[in-house]
């Protein structure tokens, strides 16, 4: 199989696999209101991102909400720690 042809086939088992279920519990409280985010990745990194999700049966937006959080808090832990050694 060529490299085009893994490439079609790995594009194909992407968009014929099964999309799991949204998980019933959204991030944040029920009232709040959600904000789109629209992002532009090279179709290698999505493909790679889809296919993580895929394997941690969740969908690629909770995956990516998830990160941006843990990511936000180690940030907030940070900030916090250099401002109490500068106190």
């Amino acid at each position: 199989m060529g490299a085009a042809s893994a490439g079609e086939a790995l594009t194909e088992t992407i968009d014929q696999a099964p999309r799991p279920l949204p998980k019933t519990s959204q991030p944040g409280p029920a009232n709040q209101q959600m904000k789109r985010l629209s992002l532009q990745l090279s179709a290698s990194l999505h493909r790679e991102a889809k296919l993580a999700a895929l394997e941690d049966e969740e969908t690629l937006n909770s995956m990516v909400i998830g990160l941006l959080k843990q990511y936000l808090a180690q940030r907030r832990k940070m900030i916090q720690s250099t401002q109490q050694r500068h106190n």
